[in-house]
């Protein structure tokens, strides 16, 4: 039996003084006009850390090392 292909996505929270960097989506085609955190999907091969570093480059131009990151949660969803 072949295995599901699972799409894996993490989502940055950026905090800084008890505030988080939101963006407005705009252009792309996903949720435009909302306020979100920065986030995408993992690619093939790519860590979750290393995933939001690309995400917070591509998405907002930030430029954010790995020793800045915690991994605080992992979920996985099932659809019925």
């Amino acid at each position: 039996m072949a295995r599901c292909p699972q799409i894996l996505s993490v989502h940055l929270f950026l905090l800084r003084d008890n505030e988080i960097f939101l963006q407005l989506g705009k252009n792309t085609s996903y949720r435009d006009g909302c306020w979100s955190v920065i986030a995408g999907h993992v690619e093939a091969n790519e860590s979750a850390i290393n995933a939001m570093i690309r995400e917070a480059k591509e998405e907002a131009g930030i430029i954010i090392g790995p020793k800045a990151l915690i991994l605080v949660h992992v979920m996985h969803r099932f659809e019925n």
